[in-house]
């Protein structure tokens, strides 16, 4: 009886390596510290989640690759993975980085023990214009700027939100000190008007992403109003009023105007136009707040600002991320802020906001 052919035949001493569980695991833990990094606005987080999905897609990559019978295929497959895990990952890691953006989007924020605060995120269409007043965005035909448009759509949307509390915070300050009425008056049309800020934006949003957000609980603002934390009084409204309304809604009123001018879409550069027009209105009803603050309080309100004054240099406009894979020009035609014109229009607004101030004080 003759021997079979693979009697004869060697045996393979290497050990086949198996990586895809280790890849696995370290896809699903970067897909958790993206998410870490976006819902807790954690940059720390962000660059473990880049580091991990550095390592994810290599090894992914390696156990595609090990697993076929030949160098070529090996390699096909390998680079077949990565770039089905980079397109599940890239969306992730923009959201997150969007998250993280360090600047305010907008000028009054809803402060609560001692930080700026945002609702947060839910389903629904609830803030939505009625369907004559909702903007339509035109998509483009990139993937990812849809995605970048959507999100900082989604951020501007839900630092509007905030802004209705803020103002309604502002009317009672202003009532509990004894204020005019027309400063109250236009604390509660500024509450209104932030109202429509939102659900424009919050529509804008959705056109571009296709997602329903909603904003959802605020559970900061409830134990505030349970237990606020101070008293209200002249130069904490005055000091509030400079930083957060003369020069945040000033610059946010200039930027959303030269973002009107860039935009290549109506609809977008209405919404953006009606923005500017509103806050602008915010900002002028800030200075009115200081004014009546320096009569009320007198040297001690003034020096309090003179104070405030000079930390200013620290005010930052909303921006995308440098890390952003938009360019300045597509930015502006998106109608979204890029870093150059933000850092431009903060400077100038500081510079403004202090030398009105020279002539009040």
């Amino acid at each position: 009886m003759s021997p079979s052919p693979d009697d004869d035949a060697p045996e393979d001493p290497s050990p086949k390596i198996d990586l895809a569980p280790a890849a696995f695991v370290t896809f699903w833990v970067t897909v958790a510290a993206f998410c870490v990094a976006g819902f807790g606005e954690s940059s720390t987080w962000l660059i473990v989640g880049c580091v991990l999905a550095l390592g994810s897609l290599a090894l992914s990559f390696a156990a595609a690759a090990l697993s076929a019978k030949d160098p070529l295929s090996g390699l096909l497959r390998g680079a077949g993975v990565v770039v089905v895990q980079a397109m599940m990952t890239l969306p992730l890691l923009l959201w997150a980085g969007l998250e993280n953006v360090s600047a305010s989007p907008k000028g009054r924020l809803l402060h609560l023990r001692g930080r700026a605060r945002l609702a947060r995120v839910s389903f629904g269409g609830g803030w939505r214009p009625r369907p004559k007043e909702t903007p339509r965005p035109r998509l483009p035909s990139s993937v990812v700027e849809r995605a970048v448009a959507a999100e900082v759509w989604h951020l501007a949307a839900r630092a509007e939100h905030a802004s209705v509390p803020a103002f309604s915070k502002l009317s009672l300050q202003l009532v509990a000190l004894g204020a005019p009425s027309s400063l109250v008056e236009g604390a509660h049309r500024a509450a209104l008007q932030e109202i429509d800020h939102a659900r424009r934006c919050f529509a804008l949003s959705e056109g571009y992403g296709g997602l329903p957000w909603d904003p959802g609980a605020l559970p900061e603002l409830a134990d505030s109003l349970a237990a606020p934390s101070r008293r209200p009084d002249l130069v904490g409204l005055a000091r509030g009023s400079l930083r957060d309304g003369c020069v945040g809604e000033g610059v946010a009123a200039a930027m959303a105007e030269a973002l009107a001018n860039g935009a290549d879409d109506p609809s977008v550069a209405e919404t953006l136009r009606v923005i500017a027009a509103d806050e602008a209105e915010h900002a002028e009803l800030s200075w009115a707040v200081v004014a009546w603050c320096l009569d009320a309080g007198g040297a001690t309100v003034r020096a309090a600002l003179r104070e405030e004054a000079a930390r200013l240099d620290d005010h930052r406009a909303a921006a995308l991320p440098d890390q952003t894979p938009i360019s300045p020009e597509r930015a502006r035609a998106l109608g979204l802020p890029h870093a150059a014109l933000a850092e431009q229009l903060a400077r100038l607004g500081v510079q403004r906001a202090r030398e009105r101030l020279t002539t009040m004080l």
